[in-house]
Formats: C-alpha cells, sequence, structure tokens
C-alpha cells in the first residue's frame, strides 16, 4: 500500500466518525469515489497528493458522476502542510466552462489555477459544514 492509499484510508475513518456515516466505496465509478450514506447521502471522489502539484481530476470519473443521482464533490487532500479543498459539481463546471483547467493528454484535468480559498478546509467539521449546506 502506498502512503497515498493509506493517507486516504485514514481520512475516510475520519469522515466516518464526523460525519457520523458509512462510507462505501463505489469501485464501479472508481476507487477514489466513495459513497457517504446515513446522516448525509452524497458521493466524495478524493484526490490526494504528497506534493505541491496538481491534482488530476479523470475525465472518465467526472462522466460516470455526472450520471449518479447522488450530489458528488470533489475532495482535493494534501498529506502535507498544502491546503486540502472541496467542490461541488458546479464549482468543477466552473472551472472547465472558463478553462481554468484544461484537459491533458492523460485524459485528466490538471488543477493548474489557484482554487477559490473560499473552498479550502482545515477540519473536518469544516468539512462537514460545507456539505451539509451544498446538498
Amino acid at each position: 500500500m502506498n502512503h497515498s492509499s493509506e493517507y486516504l484510508d485514514i481520512f475516510c475513518e475520519e469522515i466516518s466518525k464526523t460525519f457520523n456515516c458509512k462510507i462505501n466505496k463505489k469501485k464501479l465509478i472508481s476507487r477514489n469515489v466513495f459513497e457517504i450514506t446515513e446522516q448525509i447521502n452524497c458521493l466524495f471522489y478524493i484526490k490526494v497528493r504528497a506534493t505541491n502539484s496538481n491534482w488530476g481530476i479523470t475525465r472518465n470519473v467526472i462522466e460516470r458522476l455526472k450520471a449518479q443521482k447522488l450530489n458528488w464533490f470533489i475532495l482535493l487532500i494534501s498529506t502535507s502542510e498544502y491546503p486540502n479543498y472541496i467542490l461541488t459539481s458546479n464549482d468543477f463546471n466552473y472551472y472547465i466552462k472558463n478553462k481554468l483547467w484544461m484537459l491533458n493528454k492523460d485524459g485528466d484535468y490538471k488543477t493548474t489555477s489557484i482554487i477559490d480559498p473560499k473552498k479550502e478546509f482545515k477540519s473536518y467539521e469544516e468539512l462537514k459544514i460545507f456539505v451539509k449546506n451544498n446538498i
């Protein structure tokens, strides 16, 4: 298991505790997509990075998320001192529509622009409040 997947497991455990919910992997969509159920019902597409590089948001995963009935969010998680972000599906569409994130040859949208600081979260509780306010 690599550092990012270990971090992702710990992150999901903390979400489960803070949200008082169950988390199920949605492997048919992606190994990085999780369904949150009980108190809150939604999908999280979680991307983890260990450096200050760009996150890659996979186009095929986004297309599968768009086909779902549940609201979905993209969580951009850093294992270091860099900020964590949460984006709604509308936020993602804004970045694409305004060409702030371009599709790379590898099939990923690269997070090349600065993300709105209002989308930053510093705690699991802040994350929970954001999700509840955007469902």
